[in-house]
């Protein structure tokens, strides 16, 4: 089972590895050929668009996950349940489709960027990735997705040259999406039968989707809709040095992602089969890992992110430096949540509470943005996402505080944290003595990254005898 375990992670995090890699490849070419405005633009376009494949996705990403995950030995329930949660998915992403084309054709006839995110939009109906990852099929996800970032990449180098060539860009990522699901969408037959099903299969599923619908929408609003405050309250420009801070803080907390993708099937077909020994041994290990992780990223951003951010965007972006600091501490909170909802929460079909602590989240949120916004900008916005992610971290733990027993589990991880400081402080000073900025950066990356695994083997290995 662990072996199965590291072998799906291992899959996960090469492509997570990969989206950290492509974009600080990208990311620093498009900032400068396009410029923050420009970014700006199509960070606004793609927010509006991700409205509505939310709205057209429900809590499908969960649900059907969750669904398929507890059934995945038996064919003929799989094929029943993929294609009445297919059917769903499919006629509601079409119609958020067509809502879309009349979004657009009404209100920005004129703007192509709008135009070009259809694709994004029409991708819904054709993901089923909550299906492999309910089957645990990690390698053809993956395997997909590489060759799809890989490609767009080339594409990107190869014809976007000017802030006129935006429709380029947008076109490139949002076609990708899109053919990237499709690709995937006809691998599906080698695991399941087709199956007709009934009206009342279908709907079946409606009021489930609904409900874990509710946490999807009220996530968004301090993932996405910040990004829609900020152009609509501030200036693009603003929502550029966000939207390159908040990329810095965002792509390594893809690892900590992809395992909570990995395990919550794992962790839902436990549950079913009323394995706790399993469950809790798991458990353990994955707070452990993840807040190693977590640790690792946010008090190595600390040190360097002054230095790494205008190195790889351009100094124009030296401006969401304060940015990215004030974001840094949701880094930990993200990761602690996260054990907690992919790992017991949604696994138990706990919805009330995940919902509950959401929607605390998304409504604090929304009024820090709208007093902070209007007068910081950037910084508003990334003041709300931290003390939503805190909120919502907070929530979520004083609900299973004595189901989850996270008294222990915060005893082993705090050393973690002391470490991570240690770390902090010794390659900040690293970096005062070395004025030459890639040759620093290189130094603390890998001094820091040798401080801190030699603090952590000896801990692992010494105090929690764990074997490596």
């Amino acid at each position: 089972m662990m072996n199965s375990i590291k072998k799906n992670y291992l899959y996960s995090s090469i492509y997570q590895i990969l989206n950290m890699i492509l974009p600080l490849i990208t990311a620093p070419y498009v900032a400068r050929v396009l410029g923050a405005q420009v970014v700006g633009k199509y960070t606004y376009t793609y927010s509006i668009a991700n409205y509505f494949v939310i709205f057209a996705m429900l809590g499908i990403s969960n649900y059907g996950n969750r669904s398929c995950a507890k059934i995945r030995d038996d064919k003929s329930k799989l094929s029943q349940t993929f294609w009445s949660i297919y059917s769903m998915q499919f006629f509601i992403s079409l119609f958020l489709t067509l809502l879309y084309f009349v979004y657009f054709f009404f209100i920005h006839t004129q703007d192509i960027i709008f135009q070009l995110q259809l694709f994004f939009v029409i991708s819904a109906m054709f993901d089923i990735s909550w299906f492999f990852y309910g089957v645990e099929d990690f390698k053809l996800i993956v395997s997909k997705n590489i060759v799809i970032r890989i490609l767009s990449a080339i594409l990107i180098f190869s014809f976007v040259k000017s802030p006129q060539d935006l429709w380029i860009y947008t076109f490139v990522l949002s076609f990708g999406v899109l053919f990237g699901f499709l690709v995937t969408f006809f691998q599906i037959k080698k695991y399941i039968d087709f199956y007709r099903p009934s009206k009342m299969e279908i709907l079946s599923h409606v009021k489930p989707n609904l409900i874990l619908f509710i946490p999807v929408v009220a996530v968004s609003l301090y993932k996405i809709m910040d990004k829609v405050m900020l152009g609509g309250f501030s200036e693009l420009t603003q929502l550029g040095y966000y939207e390159y801070a908040e990329k810095l803080t965002f792509l390594p907390l893809g690892l900590i992602n992809s395992f909570g993708a990995v395990m919550l099937p794992r962790m839902s077909n436990l549950v079913e089969k009323k394995d706790k020994t399993v469950e809790n041994k798991l458990l353990e290990k994955s707070m452990v890992f993840v807040i190693f992780l977590s640790s690792a990223m946010a008090f190595g951003l600390v040190a360097i992110g002054d230095k790494l951010l205008p190195l790889l965007f351009g100094s124009e972006y030296s401006l969401s430096v304060p940015i990215l600091y004030c974001l840094i501490p949701s880094m930990l909170f993200v990761s602690w949540a996260n054990i907690i909802r992919t790992q017991y929460l949604i696994p138990r079909g706990m919805d009330k509470e995940y919902i509950v602590s959401v929607i605390v989240g998304a409504m604090i949120n929304l009024i820090i943005n709208y007093l902070f916004i209007p007068q910081y900008g950037g910084l508003g916005a990334a003041i709300g996402t931290v003390v939503a992610e805190f909120s919502v971290c907070l929530c979520q733990s004083l609900m299973v505080w004595k189901k989850m027993n996270l008294y222990h589990y915060l005893k082993k991880v705090f050393p973690f944290l002391l470490f991570g400081i240690i770390m902090c402080v010794m390659v900040y000073v690293i970096g005062i003595f070395i004025p030459h900025a890639i040759l620093s950066l290189f130094l603390q990356i890998l001094i820091g990254a040798m401080i801190y695994c030699a603090m952590s083997y000896y801990y692992l290995r010494r105090k929690l005898k764990w074997s490596l």
